[in-house]
C-alpha cells in the first residue's frame, strides 16, 4: 500500500477478518476487484480434493470442504462493501460467468431459473 502497488491475494474469505485486507485497500483508494470462482456443491469439492490428494497435494477434511463453501458464500453477501467490482464464476464444468457487479450495481447476471441450484 505505501508503494502504491497493486496486490493480489488468492484465499478463502470465510471470516470476518479475512475481509480486513481487502477493505484497508479499499479505504486507501485502491480499485478491490473480486473473482468469485466457486462450485455447484461441496461434494464437488471433496472430489476434487481427493484426485489432488492422489497426485500428491495436501488433503482437506469434509469439514473444512463445507466451512469453506458455506462460509465464502455467506461472507460474501455480508462484505460486499469491501469490494469495488466482482465476478461470480461457476467453475463445476464449463467457467460460467453467473453474475458481475460494479460499485454494487448489477452489471450482468445469468436468468435466475438457470443458476446452479
Amino acid at each position: 500500500m505505501t508503494n502504491n502497488k497493486n496486490y493480489v491475494y488468492e484465499g478463502h474469505f470465510t471470516n470476518d477478518s479475512t475481509w480486513e485486507t481487502p477493505r484497508k485497500f479499499k479505504e486507501k483508494g485502491f480499485q478491490v476487484n473480486l473473482i468469485f470462482l466457486g462450485l455447484a456443491n461441496p461434494e464437488i469439492s471433496q472430489i476434487r480434493v481427493i484426485e489432488r490428494a492422489r497426485e500428491g497435494g495436501h488433503w482437506v477434511d469434509r469439514r473444512t470442504i463445507e466451512d469453506n463453501f458455506y462460509g465464502n458464500l455467506e461472507k460474501l453477501e455480508v462484505h460486499l462493501d469491501a469490494v469495488n467490482n466482482i465476478q461470480i464464476i461457476d467453475t463445476t464444468g464449463k467457467h460460467i460467468v453467473l453474475a458481475q457487479f460494479k460499485d454494487g450495481n448489477v452489471v450482468s447476471a445469468v436468468p435466475y431459473h438457470e443458476l446452479p441450484n
